[in-house]
């Protein structure tokens, strides 16, 4: 329509033919106008082009329907009772939708069809969900996700737990996503370990810095000596998440050079005279320090201790039993200076729960016992809760009992390694003490408002790793004392958090039993 209004004002002369076709039919009937000049074909034109245009236009036609959805497993059936699934989803704890998701595992339920798009937008907001949720799914969850670009993530999941065949390995590794060539590349690991690094070092100058990483971190199946010098190379990426990598495989060779280079600094650093062990710290480093991770630069003489630190967590367990013939209880309380007897509490710790060499896991134990470490040293009790943490289950309660009943370390005690759901003897024990510390209130020494500043950040853990045998006893009025005649606004304070952290502990604590009803 703007061709004909340019025309009618610059003149059908000046504007040429052009500005009467329309490139449809209308052309046809246009062209039959031989009376009357061009000014009265352009004004017919543009009628029948304005009528035209009304007119309408066909429909496009209707695309395919998507082809259906598999059938679901006979093995699998709804879940019955969805309500409380649908109450899970709006909820901000997660915990509780992985203990139902665990839960319809063992009934084998999957996700009713009407719940499917809210659970699928739960799930892909919390990521920690995804392989939990992947055989609730069904069929026709699966089948769903392919109609939202977000949902991706349940056929990528898919493609992962099947193994890719093995006429096509070196093809996914050529051309597929970062996840599939990982994946290649594990798989040709297993299979032939020599050719799976021989491609990472053919490709290695072409991968970017952030997927150089991960793709190393596959080297540590099958890790061998002949891996050595590709390894050593890696110290001089330009990425730092790389040469970690790098650093946490050779240490895992131990007749590799990097070991020898830690080896020669302990033998420097470790003095050992009169069955006393002093630390003789350097007062420069040098360059090879800084390649090997120890330092970030030379001249960082306050990282100096860190550093030193460093070398002894490389050492292997072999090196303190060939050189001192002692236990690591015993290796300890040869060295009088505090400071360097918690740096070697700490190293020596890290390398056991890294190898979890339990001997020394015990023996380590032992001596933070017997030491019992007060305030200026909590590291010291922070690094024990991680050896803690790899005792079976009944040894690792039975040590935080000892704990609790004689308020040692409770400022660091993290019940968060304990495995959920706790044994019934422990979650007994921890009623039985959170009732005593609730009663006791209000609280005027140290020790009781450390223990009451406890109560209040475990019962949110304990609300989730409650066994169900305990639920009855847990849910029972807890009936905190009332606050005196007089207090403090202080007191008042402490009595109202109390309170609410009792009150989302029941919470949380009458979800979980419905849960076990409906679904467990």
């Amino acid at each position: 329509m703007e061709r004909f209004i340019t025309a009618a004002i610059v003149g059908t002369e000046q504007s040429g033919d052009t500005a009467l076709t329309t490139g449809t039919r209308i052309d046809e009937l246009s062209s039959q106008l031989s009376e009357g000049g061009k000014e009265r074909q352009l004004l017919l034109t543009a009628a029948v082009w304005g009528a035209y245009q009304n007119a309408g236009h066909l429909a496009e036609s209707a695309p395919e329907l998507p082809a259906p959805a598999q059938p679901e497993s006979q093995d699998w059936h709804p879940l019955q009772r969805p309500q409380i699934l649908e109450m899970l989803l709006a909820h901000k704890e997660t915990a509780l939708l992985q203990e139902a998701l665990g839960y319809m595992q063992e009934r084998r339920c999957r996700v009713p069809y009407d719940l499917l798009p809210a659970f699928l937008e739960t799930v892909t907001r919390g990521k920690e969900l995804r392989e939990q949720a992947l055989p609730l799914l069904g069929e026709r969850g699966r089948w769903l996700s392919q109609h939202n670009p977000k949902w991706n993530w349940v056929n990528e999941l898919f493609t992962e737990a099947g193994a890719i065949p093995a006429e096509q390995i070196e093809a996914t590794w050529q051309e597929g996503t970062l996840k599939q060539r990982v994946e290649a590349l594990r798989q040709q690991r297993l299979l032939a370990p020599d050719t799976a690094r021989q491609w990472l070092q053919q490709s290695w100058k072409k991968e970017r810095a952030d997927t150089r990483a991960p793709l190393l971190e596959i080297l540590a199946l099958k890790l061998s000596p002949e891996d050595e010098d590709f390894l050593e190379k890696a110290l001089d990426d330009r990425s730092e998440q790389v040469r970690l990598v790098a650093i946490r495989l050779l240490a895992m060779l131990p007749g590799s050079a990097f070991m020898q280079r830690m080896r020669t600094h302990a033998d420097t650093l470790l003095h050992y005279k009169n069955g006393k062990i002093s630390i003789h710290r350097p007062e420069a480093l040098d360059k090879s320090w800084v390649r090997d991770g120890l330092i970030n630069k030379v001249e960082n003489t306050s990282g100096i201790n860190d550093a030193c630190q460093r070398v002894l967590e490389h050492l292997p367990f072999a090196y303190w039993e060939e050189r001192f013939s002692l236990a690591p209880d015993q290796l300890l309380t040869t060295i009088e200076n505090k400071t360097w007897q918690d740096a070697l509490f700490t190293a020596l710790s890290r390398q056991a729960v890294r190898t979890r060499h339990m001997a020394w896991i015990y023996s380590l134990l032992a001596f933070w016992q017997e030491e019992k470490p007060g305030k200026g040293r909590r590291q010291l009790n922070v690094v024990a809760v991680q050896l803690i943490s790899c005792l079976p289950q009944s040894q690792a309660e039975s040590l935080f009992k000892k704990m609790f009943q004689q308020d040692f370390a409770l400022s660091t005690l993290d019940l968060q390694v304990l495995p959920r759901p706790w044994s019934h003897d422990f979650g007994m024990f921890y009623l039985d003490w959170a009732r005593e510390v609730a009663h006791s209130f209000p609280i005027n020494t140290e020790a009781g408002k450390t223990r009451l500043d406890y109560l209040r950040s475990s019962l949110a853990r304990a609300a989730l790793a409650l066994p169900p045998s305990c639920f009855q006893l847990a849910l029972q009025d807890w009936d905190l004392p009332e606050l005196p005649e007089k207090y403090e606004y202080s007191t008042y304070y402490e009595h109202q958090q109390t309170k609410n952290s009792i009150n989302q502990f029941l919470e949380i604590l009458h979800l979980r039993k419905m849960i076990v009803e409906e679904i467990g």
